[in-house]
């Protein structure tokens, strides 16, 4: 069943196939085939999620929806200026950095919809710091909320890409634990270990590592991460090894 939880704003949201008069748009940049995207979005998690998952992928205004939920995941891809809570670096981010995520039920009614009105705001050619008052004082008033329970995303696609230093990371999943903070999960050191961004905040994240990739499929049913795939797909043998 669609997840009726989203706003009305974002409900109505539809795709209009190719985006006219989008070139000189702020998001421009960021915009890619619609097929491809959704196929990147869906391999955030396995098949048997992501299946039924919705999907929203990004058009010249922002966020639009492009299939509808059937199990409360919401997958998409998440570009450089989809910081974690209400940060941005707006559309200094380079648009190679890439991250299929598919949200729980629970972060695709909190996160989600953050990510959402973070996205339409960069699409308007504001300022990052902007954007993270009007961000942090939708939060405040309510308008938008953090969870305050368990949430959980999955990124676990083979083509996510953070920029050089990062590089494809790890699959992993996200969990929101709000107010944890470094002292709750240890010393773990460096490598492959479960990371806390945000500790002690509202908005506090652990990424934990997993195993296996999930590679995008690709209209037509071919698989991605193979040589001679465009830059997007490109293949992980490096970490699968």
């Amino acid at each position: 069943m669609a997840n009726s939880y989203l706003p009305v704003w974002i409900l109505t949201t539809t795709l209009a196939g190719a985006w006219p008069q989008a070139a000189d748009r702020p998001l421009a940049p960021y915009l890619m085939d619609e097929a491809r995207e959704i196929a990147l979005a869906r391999s955030a998690a396995p098949a048997s999620v992501s299946a039924d998952a919705g999907v929203f992928v990004l058009g010249p205004d922002g966020l639009a929806r492009a299939a509808e939920s059937k199990n409360g995941f919401e997958c998409m891809v998440l570009r450089g200026f989809n910081d974690q809570g209400p940060r941005t670096r707006a559309t200094a981010s380079p648009p190679e950095i890439l991250g299929p995520i598919c949200y729980g039920p629970e972060a695709a009614r909190t996160e989600l919809p953050l990510q959402i009105a973070k996205t339409a705001l960069v699409a308007r050619g504001l300022p990052a710091e902007e954007i993270r008052e009007r961000l942090a004082a939708d939060l405040a008033a309510g308008r938008l909320r953090t969870t305050d329970r368990f949430a959980i995303a999955y990124m676990f696609s083979s083509a996510q890409w953070f920029g050089p230093e990062l590089k494809h990371f790890h699959p992993h999943v996200m969990i929101w634990t709000p107010g944890l903070d470094a002292k709750d999960i240890g010393e773990l050191g460096a490598g492959p270990l479960p990371q806390l961004t945000d500790p002690g905040a509202a908005y506090a994240l652990l990424a934990i590592p997993v195993p296996n990739w999930v590679d995008p499929v690709l209209p037509g049913g071919r698989q991605g991460g193979d040589p001679g795939d465009p830059p997007v797909l490109a293949p992980v043998r490096e970490i699968r090894r």
